[in-house]
């Protein structure tokens, strides 16, 4: 009869953890990641001793590039409010499909990042047919919104939107990008089919190799994110802005939408996503340090000083941005692939 009592209890003792176990494990909670469907992150105790270590975050940009310089200007900020240093590493090459791969394959433990902008790394996914799958990365925090704009030499004879369309059709162009694959070149395709013009593109290892290109005379123009010439209007001139209402930094330009253009016009975001599978309350807490960390007012004056337009989008409201990101280049892959 003792061993009995022993068995019932030990019984009893099953049924109550498999019982607590179901009831913890129906409907999974969204993250601050991935798909609210979808999410296979799985639920931490909630008092999680994270970070106890240093944090590694890896960007697929080059250094001195846009990705590179906004996250190493929120480096200090993320410290400060996680408490523990943040080592950022560049991992660039193949249009950021090595470091975000490197990033995909990486522990779910929220130890490693990646600092990446979109839809870049949504290119490496439906048309190259990268190992990662960008939807299934919890989806942590996006800082800005960058349109495009293009830029021409200073003493280019090109002085409009109309001037570059007119020798494209002309005569032998060619347009500086971060590289085959890569947006600059998604936003170069969809220009062309748009247009029915052609010329080439020529890739180079990044934005701002391909913005000396242009101030080197080595080619005749680029399309580049609005930010990057900011600091550099004594040697090259913007022509036109490719976005529905005039940018702030560059009063005096039109929008190809004001001059009668209707093709789709890109808008590069820096985020920051996590490895599939990472614990929500780990999510939780990285999604409120960044938060916090790109409300601190240096950072807030860094980004007014660069012109950087901020738009934060966190968790779902982020990860609604990456598959309306995700559906518009499956709409070109076909184009981008020839």
């Amino acid at each position: 009869m003792k061993m009995s009592k022993k068995l019932m209890s030990a019984l009893l003792a099953v049924m109550l953890i498999l019982l607590t176990s179901a009831c913890s494990g129906q409907a999974p909670v969204p993250s601050g990641g991935s798909s609210p469907t979808e999410n296979t992150a799985q639920s931490a105790p909630q008092s999680v001793n994270y970070p106890t270590k240093p944090i590694h975050i890896i960007t697929h940009s080059e250094p001195g590039g846009g990705v590179d310089l906004f996250i190493r200007a929120l480096q200090p900020y993320i410290q400060q409010e996680l408490g523990q240093p943040i080592a950022i590493e560049n991992v660039p090459g193949a249009a950021g499909r090595i470091g975000t791969t490197q990033v995909w394959n990486s522990a779910p433990d929220g130890y490693t990042l990646l600092s990446h902008s979109m839809p870049l790394t949504t290119v490496g996914d439906v048309v190259y047919d990268a190992e990662y799958n960008i939807l299934e990365f919890e989806h942590l925090f996006a800082f800005d919104k960058a349109p495009y704009v293009i830029i021409v030499k200073k003493d280019s004879p090109i002085n409009s939107f109309e001037d570059l369309i007119e020798r494209c059709k002309t005569g032998k162009m060619t347009n500086s990008t971060s590289g085959i694959g890569g947006a600059m070149h998604f936003q170069s395709v969809i220009m062309k089919d748009a247009l029915g013009v052609d010329y080439e593109d020529i890739p180079f290892d990044g934005s701002n190799p391909s913005m000396l290109a242009v101030m080197s005379g080595d080619v005749d123009f680029s399309i580049i994110n609005y930010d990057i010439p900011l600091n550099n209007l004594d040697q090259v001139k913007v022509i036109v802005a490719l976005n529905d209402e005039r940018l702030e930094q560059y009063p005096d330009v039109p929008t190809t939408h004001e001059l009668g253009y209707d093709f789709t016009m890109l808008s590069v975001r820096r985020c920051i996503v996590a490895p599939p599978g990472t614990p929500k309350e780990i999510c939780d807490k990285l999604i409120d340090a960044f938060s916090k960390a790109a409300q601190n007012p240096d950072f807030l004056k860094w980004a007014e000083e660069r012109g950087v337009n901020l738009d934060p989008k966190s968790g779902q409201d982020y990860y609604d941005l990456s598959k309306e990101a995700y559906d518009m280049v499956e709409k070109y892959k076909d184009i981008l692939k020839k």
